[in-house]
């Protein structure tokens, strides 16, 4: 029997194999056998509570020492802090330039993993608790905690989607196809099941090999069947993409789609026809890019290829990267009045991703106060600004400090981050009158319900802008990228996603990936795209796993005092030894 000591040894491998199991190495499938150290560190093999024999007499009184809470939440939070650190090691590579404090990143990403691996102490702790109180066995009873807690702590202000399991599966588009039905948050769920069975197959001394078989075949059909459903969906399911040449005829007019995704064109102002889009990674160096003296430049820069990319290709809709106009181009006369006259003269819409702001009207401020936005502004092609955004979800501590209304002292610590304004307002946005699309700022993509909701609302394409090159040539960028694969599925949407340094690409409605670029070049990214059909039933249902979890664990809960009030002699089921 393994002492004490070995299970703190293995406890590392879990967030080791979890790691492996994303970008850079992105070997997605570890993500299934990540756990199953973590599930044998904290859960010893032990009699399921379920079938613990009642018996009769006194109390019996159990030699073996009980886990407590305190020791199981331990080895989650020390497994969380490790695999976090591990998994946002990019975080250090923000350049000193950005920040007030340079030495501040390591203790920063310190504190960060120690936050993020409060969720996992707190997931493994209370399925031990359930199975001391409850007799909810950790092979059920973890993998509801596991998903609950990972949801729980993407809510809000300080909302951090990095990380969770099912992100790892991005790369593999026959896994995610379930996210249809489902949403995201049954991904976790099912990886954590998986584990779970294995984890039984494996190491329960307590069952004989007939059961533990059974565990294992259990555990390859739930790993299966949702990936040979994946299988089914794409076997005959066409893309809707097709991506234009970057030499294209001398018109550059000719509509080479037609044929490739199988819809005659009929235009732009057809609902059902496929509308170009061209995508601008400019890959504006960051040394310049906020920098006063260069302002103009940069705008220059960016209308001079948006020139380039009319004249080559005659997209319906240009798409410029998150504050690719590094300013409140609005308030800028100068700046406006070229980009109006400019988008004016080449007829085509275009969306700019830009700064804005707004005057707040309170009457007694002097001088006028503002709320500050991450926004983005379309262009009709007459040069008009008809629509603006501004983003709803804020990355904390780099855009916002989170909860300063609550806690004032927050706004007086300075790390260099903004200081931006929430929107509160949908990312819809109409071009022709009526191909309807939306918006996604950079950390917005990392939101299942904003994408969700945009859809509902009447979106056919998502369009996903941001600006990664704060952390170089890392891991960072295509992690991110991930994200916007996931909104594509769950939706049945296609999604275009334009970075300024990459990875900028166009993701079909099934999650397959065209086009992606590599980071740090310059590149014309275009397609012609056909329209989502309206949604999937997860667009119309929601996160319909969240609230059933929920109510497993209630039927579980309800089930075990049951079981307690009939058998209150059952001896508690044995713990690990020391």
């Amino acid at each position: 029997m393994p002492r004490g000591w070995a299970r703190w040894a293995v406890l590392p491998l879990a967030p080791v194999l979890l790691y492996l199991a994303f970008p850079p190495f992105d070997v997605s499938l570890l993500v299934f056998v990540g756990l199953v150290p973590l599930f044998w560190a904290a859960f010893p093999a032990t009699v399921p509570p379920d079938v613990a024999p009642a018996v009769s007499g006194p109390p019996q009184v159990s030699t073996r020492r009980r886990r407590p809470f305190g020791e199981q939440f331990t080895r989650g939070y020390l497994a969380g802090i490790l695999f976090y650190v591990l998994h946002l090691h990019w975080l250090l590579k923000l350049s000193k330039d950005e920040i007030t404090i340079p030495w501040i990143m390591i203790p920063a990403l310190l504190v960060l993993g120690g936050f993020l691996g409060l969720f996992w102490g707190f997931a493994v702790g209370t399925a031990g608790w359930l199975q001391r109180r409850f007799r909810i066995h950790p092979m059920w009873g973890l993998p509801i905690c596991w998903t609950l807690f990972d949801w729980f702590r993407t809510v809000g202000e300080t909302g951090f989607a990095w990380g969770s399991l099912g992100y790892a599966l991005a790369p593999v588009p026959a896994a995610l196809q379930i996210t249809s039905w489902t949403g995201f948050w049954a991904l976790p769920a099912w990886i954590a099941v998986t584990a779970g069975l294995l984890w039984r197959a494996i190491f329960d001394r307590t069952a004989g090999m007939p059961r533990r078989i059974r565990f294992a075949v259990a555990a390859v059909i739930v790993f299966a069947a949702p990936i040979g459903f994946g299988l089914v969906v794409l076997h005959d399911a066409p893309s809707g993409v097709h991506i234009v040449s970057p030499e294209p005829d001398a018109t550059g007019a000719d509509r080479t789609a037609t044929a490739a995704i199988g819809t005659p064109s009929a235009g732009p102002e057809d609902p059902a026809s496929p509308l170009r889009f061209c995508l601008l990674q400019a890959n504006t160096p960051r040394e310049i890019k906020w920098e006063e003296d260069y302002r103009e430049l940069v705008v220059a820069d960016l209308l001079a290829r948006t020139e380039t990319a009319v004249a080559r290709y005659h997209p319906d809709l240009v798409v410029w990267p998150e504050t690719a106009a590094p300013l409140r181009i609005l308030w800028e006369k100068h700046l406006a009045a070229l980009t109006s006259s400019t988008i004016d003269s080449l007829d085509t819409w275009t969306l700019v991703g830009t700064l804005d702001a707004k005057r707040i009207e309170d009457g007694h401020s002097d001088p006028p106060q503002y709320e500050h936005y991450n926004a983005a502004v379309l262009f009709d092609p007459e040069g008009r600004p008809v629509w603006r955004y501004a983003k709803r979800r804020m990355v904390p501590f780099g855009e916002l400090t989170p909860y300063k209304r609550l806690l004032p002292f927050l706004s007086e610590i300075d790390f260099g981050q903004s200081d931006f304004t929430m929107g509160t307002a949908p990312g819809d946005f109409e071009i022709y009158g009526d191909r309807e699309l939306s918006c996604l700022i950079c950390f917005e993509s990392t939101f299942p319900e904003l994408a969700r909701g945009d859809v509902a609302n009447g979106a056919r394409y998502l369009v996903n802008i941001t600006n990664d090159f704060w952390y170089g040539r890392s891991a960072g960028p295509v992690q991110h990228q991930h994200f916007a694969i996931h909104r594509a599925v769950e939706n049945g949407t296609p999604l275009l996603r334009c970075a300024n340094s990459g990875v900028s690409c166009v993701i079909d409605a099934h999650g397959r990936v065209y086009a992606a670029t590599d980071l740090f070049v310059e590149e014309y990214v275009t397609a012609d795209v056909l329209p989502g059909h309206g949604g999937t039933f997860y667009t119309r249902a929601g996160d319909w796993p969240l609230p059933l979890l929920a109510v497993v664990l209630l039927v579980g809960i309800v089930r075990g005092l049951r079981d307690r009030r009939r058998s209150p002699l059952a001896p508690p089921s044995p713990e690990t030894e020391r």
